[in-house]
């Protein structure tokens, strides 16, 4: 049922480009009007009326409401993204506005079930000053006692730990780049310094093996917490924070020393994969940040994984995690709960309460099955 609001929100115009990585001139071409024309729409300089927001609708695949809803875009220096460094701007774009969209639905659907779960331990524990090594492996544990995991031994499941600790992950769902080279390039997001709740951390599946997927997932908590009340004077040095935390949660210091001896074969840190679900390369540099390892051992290590081209793929399958707190907040909001992993839900419900398309959202809940509803007979007003 089409939406009554008249009042259409242009920025949202600029939202749904960068989303899609089309150019205004695209867009116009699918709306059948000028760039010009668009440009004034954008701007604000002529009404955004209903009828160019149904065609903005029809050429976007985006439904109706999408565009009366607030802007809540969020600049791309505000979030923090695991990824290689050459990925295009254009797509950086287009994973900031879909996390924006994400943070936004994540938000208002806490607010419909009222359970506006904010993971205010993040805040108690998160430094106002730059920490050292040894602050990050005691946050980590300290971490690790917040969401109930014990001081030694493995993560058993990363994903439904951080989800009883208040925080949403979920699966980016922005197609993949007409270029491949910047396919499998991106792999987490977050939003460090939210005032959201609840906490959303976003992941992109089939980037990475069941292993990297855990470590993704473990250093964009690290940003969420080191960060959250701090701006570190790099890149490079925010992202060396999130990895340290994440190999301290992952394989905490005094398990290291008992898992991994100095004279170990590369062969050997198979088995610390096994056991701790961290990739061999992870280990490897756990070993050298702990000086269980030389600067010589490390370097010799790095060349065998090399030469093993272990880079593309690693020997040992660590099982892929999949998240349910975001899936079980659609089926509380909008729909029904199965089971722990099954939810059905409505699509026209999730296109007027959330303002957008059924299939995004079904990707960043890991799944949801569309349930047939006559929703032409309630009131969305």
């Amino acid at each position: 049922m089409p939406t009554q609001n008249n009042e259409f929100n242009p920025q949202r115009l600029k939202l749904a480009l960068e989303l899609k990585r089309w150019t205004q001139k695209k867009l116009a071409a699918k709306m059948d009007i000028t760039s010009t024309t668009l440009s004034l729409i954008m701007n604000a300089k002529l009404p955004f009326s209903t009828a160019h927001a149904e065609t903005a609708s029809m050429a976007t695949g985006l439904p109706l409401n999408f565009f009366v809803l607030p802007s809540q875009a969020i600049s791309p220096d505000q979030l923090t993204f695991r990824k290689t460094s050459n990925v295009s701007r254009t797509r950086i774009k287009s994973m900031s506005a879909e996390y924006s969209l994400m943070e936004s639905a994540v938000t208002s659907l806490g607010k419909m079930c009222r359970t506006d779960r904010r993971a205010d331990w993040i805040d108690n524990l998160a430094p106002n000053t730059s920490p050292t090594s040894t602050d990050i492996e005691e946050l980590a544990q300290a971490t690790r006692k917040q969401l109930g995991i014990t001081a030694r031994g493995r993560v058993d499941n990363v994903i439904r730990s951080l989800e009883k600790g208040g925080i949403v992950i979920a699966a980016m769902a922005t197609a993949p780049s007409e270029d491949p080279t910047q396919n499998a390039k991106m792999e987490g997001v977050t939003h460090p310094q939210s005032t959201n709740a609840p906490l959303t951390i976003g992941y992109f599946p089939g980037a990475r093996p069941g292993d990297g997927t855990r470590f993704t997932i473990a250093h964009e908590l690290g940003h969420a917490i080191l960060q959250r009340k701090r701006h570190p004077v790099s890149g490079k040095v925010t992202e060396a924070e999130a990895s340290a935390f994440a190999s301290a949660f992952l394989l905490p210091k005094y398990d290291a020393f008992a898992a991994i001896r100095p004279s170990m074969k590369l062969m050997e840190y198979a088995d610390v994969k096994a056991q701790w679900g961290i990739s061999i390369a992870a280990a490897v540099r756990r070993a050298r940040d702990l000086d269980i390892i030389t600067p010589d051992r490390y370097k010799s290590l790095q060349i065998q994984i090399n030469q093993m081209h272990w880079r593309r793929a690693e020997p040992v399958t660590v099982e892929q995690e999949h998240p349910i707190y975001l899936k079980q907040l659609v089926g509380s909001a909008l729909g029904t709960i199965k089971t722990a992993t099954e939810v059905s839900v409505a699509p026209p419900a999730v296109e007027q309460y959330l303002g957008l398309p059924f299939d995004m959202v079904s990707a960043w809940a890991d799944g949801l099955t569309p349930e047939k509803n006559d929703w032409n007979d309630f009131d969305f007003q």
